[in-house]
């Protein structure tokens, strides 16, 4: 029936978007903690939160893995 193929095509249109929008959020969200790190390392040395550094690694490495 054509309402089937209509139906089949929407939902695959839909799990397509889904897809790139969870590609768009890691990259987005790897983007976001570059610029943590980088801001965190330009404080001076006795001001910087090296617990937050660790974490902000850690995070990286996942999105990586």
């Amino acid at each position: 029936m054509i309402w089937e193929k209509e139906y089949e095509k929407s939902a695959h249109m839909a799990q397509r978007h889904f897809r790139k929008d969870v590609a768009g959020f890691r990259e987005r969200r790897r983007l976001e903690l570059e610029d943590l790190l980088r801001t965190e390392q330009k404080k001076p040395e006795d001001m910087r939160d090296e617990a937050k550094i660790r974490w902000i690694l850690e995070e990286l490495q996942r999105t990586d893995g």
